[in-house]
């Protein structure tokens, strides 16, 4: 098994998963574990080793789970440790987000899709900002800081979302949710906390959840004022009338 691709440990049907399970396969299944352990760690070294990499939500998802890479330490582990870690490595190696190319790919749609015009299909001048947070070349090391750690920013309150709101959020488009985000965080990117976008984001989203037409323009534009804020605070819980 252990000369199969990773596709095939990944995809491996219920059927050979209960065969592992049993104990008295559990050579075979660390043979499973391990390939799956080894190029779970390859990915993560080239993710690391890339600036842009290690905004990617697979790599940061594995780093908030208190890891910097899984255990090759097969000989300390239990049968449930084993099947605990395939299960782990089969989300993390399922996610296009896990290699770098894979990564790219999503910053790359990601882009383009926040800056085309809707209505025409083109590009525009007032989405060439959006653009520039997930470009991957800039004219300046200072530009590059600045639209990286914007970059950063938005990974990390996406992932925030997905944790916390994760439930509602598989009803919902995940594409145009990264859209308004970007778009939120764009319009709320003077001196405000992530908590400030997040609580924009939280009354947004239960709104959509229960109508799709909610207007997430006027929204938008609502939220680039002190009193439009106060007003998702107000419904966030967070002031009183």
């Amino acid at each position: 098994m252990a000369r199969n691709k990773i596709e095939d440990l990944i995809n491996m049907d219920y059927n050979a998963l209960v065969e592992l399970a049993k104990a008295e396969n559990k050579s075979q299944l660390i043979s499973v574990v391990k390939s799956m352990t080894q190029a779970s760690n390859r990915r993560l070294r080239e993710l690391d080793k890339s600036e842009v990499g290690q905004y990617s939500p697979a790599f940061m998802n594995v780093k908030e789970s208190g890891k910097n890479r899984f255990s090759e330490n097969y000989a300390k582990m239990g049968h449930n440790d084993l099947m605990h870690q395939y299960a782990e490595t089969k989300k993390f190696l399922s996610a296009k987000s896990s290699t770098l190319k894979g990564w790219n790919e999503i910053r790359g749609n990601i882009r383009k899709r926040l800056a085309t015009n809707k209505a025409t299909g083109e590009l525009n001048q007032e989405s060439l900002k959006k653009m520039k947070l997930f470009k991957n070349d800039y004219k300046s090391e200072r530009s590059a800081k600045i639209w990286h750690n914007r970059e950063m920013r938005f990974w990390k309150l996406y992932n925030r979302l997905v944790n916390e709101y994760g439930a509602i959020l598989s009803q919902l488009d995940s594409d145009r949710i990264q859209e308004i985000l970007a778009n939120v965080q764009l319009s709320r990117n003077e001196a405000k906390s992530d908590d400030d976008i997040i609580q924009a984001m939280n009354v947004l989203v239960q709104n959509l959840y229960y109508d799709s037409k909610y207007d997430v323009d006027a929204f938008l534009e609502d939220i680039k004022t002190v009193e439009g804020m106060d007003e998702v605070r107000l419904e966030y819980g967070l002031l009183q009338e």
